[in-house]
């Protein structure tokens, strides 16, 4: 009888469990590119440039000799706010088109606070801490550094990508952000990655 009783029990519990449905977080593992893609220019500090993650999707950063005249490129993403885990990172698979020049394309990689200013210019982006240090070449898939997604306060994460300080000599770099929407093939470019 305790047996039997046992048995409709365990029964009862297994149906339970087999009919409640499982859900899974859609956001878990997902691979976003960059929502904000803008120049700040050294030589014109107060000027806003339009943002290219609308548009073409072109990342270009540059400087001159010296390190003067420094044009950096503000990255920011949208979309993983309550996630954890997130993971800045750049590839470009064999065969991606980068355009360089000058020296090593070895840049720095600085956290900016969010949220942005709804202007951002070379004057109002203040990097703050580094948060690695990524040389561009084509066949690489790395992944720069790891942190906290954003809060619902912060609302996004933003990057300041520039050549790395002990580089000195004239140089650029670009390239196009691209992701087959319909598939997730050919990643190329920076990228953030989160799970839940």
């Amino acid at each position: 009888m305790v047996q039997t009783a046992f048995t409709l029990i365990l029964a009862t519990v297994a149906t339970l469990v087999a009919a409640s449905p499982v859900t899974l977080d859609k956001r878990c593992g997902t691979t976003i590119l960059p929502s904000t893609q803008i120049q700040l220019k050294q030589s014109a500090p107060n000027t806003p440039f339009p943002n290219t993650a609308k548009t073409d999707k072109s990342i270009s950063i540059s400087q001159g000799p010296n390190g003067s005249n420094k044009v950096n490129e503000l990255i920011a993403f949208t979309g993983a706010v309550g996630a954890f885990g997130c993971s800045l990172g750049i590839t470009f698979p064999a065969g991606a088109v980068i355009t360089q020049s000058g020296g090593p394309p070895t840049l720095n990689v600085h956290t900016v606070p969010t949220p942005l200013p709804a202007n951002p210019t070379f004057n109002n982006i203040h990097p703050a801490t580094l948060f690695g240090t990524v040389t561009v070449l084509a066949g690489q898939s790395t992944v720069i550094n790891s942190r906290t997604c954003p809060t619902a306060a912060e609302g996004g994460l933003g990057f300041v990508f520039g050549y790395a300080d002990w580089q000195t000599q004239q140089s650029s770099v670009g390239w196009t952000e691209y992701v087959n929407a319909a598939n997730g093939a050919g990643l190329t470019g920076v990228f953030l990655k989160f799970n839940c």
